[in-house]
């Protein structure tokens, strides 16, 4: 994971993994131990699988592809911006100049580029990224 680095393409792809790719597509490419699970609400069950030597976990939609990919640390580029060695604010600010329906509750998320932040305003850090499909959210 050190070595490896991720460019945010939006709703295309997070460095080699596509948004089209399957999750035995992903293993492989991921790489490393995986810890698998749900996450069940009402009637909806949505699997993920948990890279803990990359600290990466990826959601899966309902035909088994990529829903979304969400990093807790590392090499993740948007932009030209290393996102975990950039500050929250500098985020936020390029964010709202770029998505004027910025959602920000908790970090900040933008369904224009498929992409969430959640991070401390107050410490200027950033904790996790989330890299999501066009409809992930509704």
């Amino acid at each position: 994971m050190k070595d490896k680095s991720y460019d945010i393409v939006p709703f295309q792809s997070v460095g080699d993994i596509l948004f089209s790719d399957s999750r035995e597509q992903i293993r492989n490419k991921i790489g490393g131990r995986i810890m698998d699970g749900e996450y069940v609400f009402e009637d909806i069950v949505e699997l993920y699988d948990y890279f803990p030597d990359s600290d990466i976990k990826v959601l899966y939609d309902r035909n088994g592809h990529l829903g979304a990919v969400e990093f807790y640390q590392g090499k993740v580029l948007f932009k030209d911006n290393d996102i975990f060695h950039s500050s929250f604010k500098a985020l936020k600010e390029l964010f709202e100049k770029i998505d004027p329906k910025l959602e920000t509750d908790m970090g900040f998320k933008s369904y224009e580029h498929g992409i969430g932040i959640c991070g401390d305003e107050e410490d200027d850090t950033i904790t996790s990224v989330i890299i999501f499909e066009k409809d992930y959210y509704s």
